[in-house]
């Protein structure tokens, strides 16, 4: 007798046959093995909305999105643009600056050379770089006198509450806060001495550029934003995602196609090459090559398990341990199919194709199985604990449905030989529902049979149901708990 009551091993499409444990499988379908018996996945049902941004998500199968103190950020990565939920990345700095007069009136308070400029401050209380990094500012000499005029002061922008002017000491280099406009004027009358500019804040928002153009992959981690721009990897001050110092970058040798956090710090990566990078700041921020040349060309089959990265390189999907990279699907999986998006949901993940999705179980020490559920997008609501699929006319949730029709497809079973001719006997099937079962020999279909019930049902088989291995394919829609196949060996049996 051969019995299956296991089938933790999951699904295995690479190795032969014949090779597998009993507690494999060849073809394992809209099931779940993680508790080693094997249970049917529920289907997916209408979500009760009807669009990702009814829902609060702002993802979508083209963007890299950041959520940040409530605020949601992100890059389409196929246009490639910016973009955000109240605002995109980058706080537009002023393009013109006001003209400056010395005042009429003779005095003290005024007596040298002044530069000023000015930045914007957005709604939400984000402050603008003055300008471009070498243009910037602009002076006036003023001999004795008791004011400076600044007029044509530039109107503020879409999404800018202030303008903030800023000036230097007389013959300084370094910039004060004079005054903050907010009601469109345009002129300003500057009658602050030295002693008390220097009291007031300095400007900290030069070199404060919005991000280069061209920006793809955006990620967050411990407070500082990345994206990459070609063979660049450009990151952002501490905590502000609207600052990117013009030379805050590394390089790498080749197009960077892929951004995704790690236990330390982020793997960036292109094609057929993985890095570690490290660190918050120019000074600390550095890159180091992983030996494993498991590069991803697809930046979409790339998802993150708590801090585990999995993403689908030239040679199978790979997972990153802290330490190495290995490919999981190396000797159990052959890729059939074109990637279109990957998800995590509770410690699984899920790629997605035209035909269905593989599905990583990670939790359950990396087990395969696929579904044939489809969808052009999915993302994983962890406030509801829901898994969404978006496909061109609504969005399903998934689970929330009637179970699915299951197909599992066994191993060869040979009783240790395959050399030894059998009669195969009886079959018996322990479960929680009706089951279709069709049993082959040496490759044949032998018969194809309904059981109705449930529990542990006999099968007798047709006299002559002989073989060196048999296969068995049952589907279902309930839970198998095991099923046995009784044979006699030997050439006159």
């Amino acid at each position: 007798m051969i019995t299956v009551s296991d089938f933790s091993a999951g699904l295995n499409t690479r190795m032969s046959p014949q090779a597998l444990p009993v507690n494999a499988a060849r073809e394992l379908n809209n099931a779940d093995v993680s508790r080693g018996y094997l249970k049917a996945v529920n289907n997916t049902d209408t979500a009760n909305f009807l669009t990702a941004l009814e829902a609060g998500h702002c993802g979508s199968a083209s963007r890299s999105v950041v959520e940040w103190f409530g605020s949601h950020y992100w890059t389409d990565n196929d246009t490639p643009a910016y973009g955000g939920e109240d605002r995109t990345l980058g706080i537009p700095y002023p393009t013109m600056r006001p003209t400056l007069a010395a005042g009429i009136d003779t005095g003290d308070v005024f007596n040298g050379t002044y530069r000023y400029c000015i930045t914007h401050l957005s709604d939400d209380g984000w402050e603008s770089a003055p300008g471009e990094s070498d243009d910037y500012y602009d002076e006036v000499d003023v001999s004795s006198k008791t004011t400076v005029e600044l007029t044509a002061i530039p109107a503020r922008p879409d999404g800018i509450d202030a303008i903030r002017i800023y000036r230097t000491a007389a013959n300084g280099a370094d910039f004060y806060l004079v005054d903050e406009l907010s009601n469109d004027e345009t002129t300003y009358t500057d009658e602050m001495d030295d002693v008390d500019l220097l009291l007031s804040t300095a400007l900290s928002t030069l070199g404060w550029l919005p991000p280069a153009d061209g920006g793809r992959y955006l990620t967050e981690r411990d407070g500082v934003f990345f994206l990459a721009v070609g063979e660049k990897l450009y990151f952002s001050e501490s905590g502000n995602p609207h600052a990117w110092q013009s030379l805050n970058w590394i390089g790498f040798d080749d197009t960077i196609t892929a951004i995704g956090k790690e236990y330390q710090g982020l793997l960036v990566m292109t094609n057929n090459r993985v890095y570690r990078v490290t660190g918050t700041d120019a000074d600390t921020i550095v890159k180091q090559e992983i030996p494993d040349r498991q590069g991803c060309p697809n930046w979409r089959t790339l998802a993150t398990v708590g801090n585990t990265p999995i993403w689908m390189s030239n040679d199978g999907l790979c997972i990153w341990d802290g330490d190495k990279v290995s490919i999981v699907t190396k000797d159990r999986y052959d890729f059939e199919f074109t990637p279109i998006h990957a998800t995590v949901a509770n410690d699984s993940y899920y790629l997605w194709h035209s035909m269905g999705s593989l599905v990583l179980d990670h939790r359950s020490g990396d087990v395969l199985r696929e579904l044939d559920l489809t969808c052009d997008y999915a993302w994983y609501d962890a406030d509801n604990d829901a898994l969404y699929l978006e496909g061109s006319d609504d969005i399903q949730e998934f689970g929330a449905g009637e179970p699915l029709l299951w197909t599992y497809r066994s191993p060869w079973l040979a009783g240790g030989s395959l050399t030894t001719l059998k009669r195969f006997r009886r079959l018996f099937v322990t479960s929680t529902c009706p089951v279709t079962l069709s049993l082959y020999t040496d490759g044949d279909l032998r018969f194809t049979r309904e059981i109705p019930g449930s529990g542990r049902r006999q099968l007798r088989l047709p006299a002559g149901t002989m073989g060196r291995y048999a296969e068995v394919v049952i589907s279902g829609s309930g839970t198998l708990r095991e099923y046995t196949l009784d044979y006699d060996e030997g050439l006159n049996t």
